[in-house]
């Protein structure tokens, strides 16, 4: 599959899978992966890696007052982070590695 102009669209709660290579030659806005409120989210499946999509997300939480937080880990081999502003909100990182 190639997205060579314009856009083309997952839309919730559709999934996608693309068995050959994908390739979108658009950048980020020329594919996109839509969510719903609901949690049933457009989904893609395929093996080409590094292709560049906008994907939202939809999510909600929290009944207090205070500031509610959402913590999101992609599903990586590894990753690096400065971790500086979460160990400022009192979370020790080193637990989770």
């Amino acid at each position: 599959m190639t997205i060579s102009s314009g856009s083309f669209t997952i839309s919730a709660p559709k999934l996608l899978t693309v068995t050959g290579t994908l390739t979108n030659s658009v950048g980020n806005t020329g594919l996109v992966i839509k969510s719903s409120s609901n949690g049933n989210d457009g989904k893609l499946i395929n093996n080409s890696s590094s292709v560049g999509a906008t994907v939202e997300m939809s999510y909600t939480g929290g009944t207090g007052t205070g500031p509610i937080y959402h913590y999101f880990v992609p599903p990586v081999a590894s990753m690096s982070f400065d971790n500086s502003s979460i160990y400022n909100a009192g979370v020790d990182l080193s637990l989770l590695l």
